[in-house]
């Protein structure tokens, strides 16, 4: 039984029916065709895990059809794909998947129908009446700043996978300008505790490019993006849910080899002053917590990978 990390080696180790996305596109109707005519369950599964890191919703019927593949690995990737992107139009063809005789399958089905009914509520939620707060002191106006992690030294002797920090977005549509930062912040955290793995910005660095060439290190592109930033206010609190997505790219050339997501929630009980500014450090921890989640995926896959050489 596959699990979402188990997945994302899955796709690391295969050998067949390679799936291409771009760091501004991808040719999404030949995604579709691997996913419908491969005979190579990776492929499909690679194929499932593509569309749903794609950000587009017109993606949602090709994976609910994919929902119905003979093998386990590629429904359990189409419900974890339409978690992401799919509408309520889907939700049908999950719940038939929510009594699959995979648990994984189930619990991702299970996962994706509450993750698109928070998305798309039959009803929008009720307006709260404003409350008029006491007044107060000032509180400072901003969190303080987030400080970037530092790329950790690399000891070329130990490193068998190079990684390459990529385009870091908030595409979410929550204004908050700092967390782009914190996603980066995050991934270099996490990628400088993963053995073997050394860590580089984009960009020229000849010392790195020589060392890599004449050791033969095995290089990747690592990109993410928030996708959701979703506030709530349930009674006398403030919660916040974060998304995002992260893929595991060869470099150069861009061909897929991972796709991941996470997500996790802030809580907090309400504080009577400066609402936003608890609202966007919850987003910030949230943001953390859904990294950390991705994360666990991306550092098995890249040890996976670089462990034969």
């Amino acid at each position: 039984m596959l699990t979402r990390i188990m997945l994302a080696l899955a796709l690391l180790t295969a050998s067949l029916a390679v799936v291409e996305q771009h760091a501004h596109g991808q040719d999404r109707g030949g995604v579709i065709r691997v996913l419908r005519e491969s005979h190579d369950f990776r492929a499909r599964t690679r194929a499932a895990l593509a569309l749903g890191a794609s950000a587009d919703p017109a993606m949602g019927d090709a994976l609910a059809t994919a929902l119905r593949d003979p093998h386990p690995a590629v429904r359990a990737a189409a419900a974890s794909g339409l978690g992401r992107i799919g509408t309520r139009a889907q939700v049908q063809s999950l719940r038939a998947r929510s009594s699959d005789a995979e648990r994984s399958v189930r619990e991702s089905a299970t996962r994706a129908i509450a993750a698109i009914e928070t998305r798309h509520p039959l009803t929008p939620p009720a307006a709260r009446p404003s409350v008029p707060s006491p007044i107060a002191p000032p509180i400072a106006a901003v969190a303080p700043a987030v400080a970037e992690a530092p790329l950790p030294s690399i000891i070329w002797a130990r490193t068998q996978i190079v990684v390459v920090i990529g385009a870091m977005e908030n595409r979410s549509g929550y204004a908050h300008p700092r967390l782009a930062q914190v996603l980066r912040s995050e991934v270099v955290r996490a990628l400088g505790g993963v053995r073997g793995v050394g860590v580089l910005r984009d960009g020229p660095d000849a010392d790195a490019e020589r060392e890599i060439h004449r050791r033969h290190i095995r290089r990747y592109r690592l990109e993410g993006s928030i996708r959701h930033v979703t506030p709530d206010a349930p009674p006398r609190q403030v919660r916040v849910r974060c998304e995002v997505g992260l893929m595991v790219l060869d470099d150069p050339g861009h061909n897929l080899r991972a796709a991941l997501a996470g997500s996790a929630t802030g809580t907090e009980p309400a504080r009577a002053q400066n609402r936003t500014q608890q609202e966007q450090q919850l987003a910030e921890q949230a943001l953390q917590g859904a990294v950390r989640s991705a994360m666990n995926g991306a550092a098995q896959a890249l040890q996976r990978s670089g462990g034969g050489r």
